[in-house]
């Protein structure tokens, strides 16, 4: 799984694609696939009991908190570069996420496809954001705004 991890990360470098249209952070990302190759590497997870693995764990996801980010529009080369790669693909894979293969037509669906991913992404930090309002409004001793009317 590392070396595809590894690979997709450079591919994306090399074909001028940011992870950031899909909400991931680039830089965030490259961080956490070094820290995770670095363990897998130290071998320690090897004999680590469950305990270990959970504060493994923990502290992965402390230190890559960063990971997602609210999705980004893509660049025109963005999606021309993805097309190409959806167009390299094999036809039955292509099948299974649209009808056609023209430039033009997979163009029109890369972007629909990445701008439903910057709709959940928008609403997904929204939801997070009120959840925390919420949590924060519900607190006892927090500070509570009312409008006057």
């Amino acid at each position: 799984m590392l070396p595809v991890a590894r690979q997709t990360m450079d591919r994306l470098d090399e074909r001028g694609i940011r992870p950031e249209i899909a909400g991931g952070s680039a830089p965030a990302l490259r961080a956490a696939l070094r820290d995770v190759e670095s363990l897998y590497d130290s071998g320690s997870w090897r004999t680590a009991d469950g305990e270990t693995l959970d504060g493994y764990l923990r502290w992965f996801t402390d230190q890559h908190s960063a990971l997602s980010v609210a999705a980004v529009p893509p660049t025109g080369a963005e999606v021309r570069a993805i097309v190409t790669v959806v167009r390299g693909m094999p036809r039955a894979t292509v099948r299974r996420i649209a009808k056609f293969r023209g430039r033009l037509y997979l163009g029109i669906v890369v972007r629909i496809l990445l701008r439903l991913l910057r709709h959940d992404s928008a609403e997904n930090a929204a939801d997070a954001t009120g959840g925390a309002a919420q949590h924060a409004a519900s607190q006892p001793g927090t500070p509570q705004h009312h409008s006057q009317e």
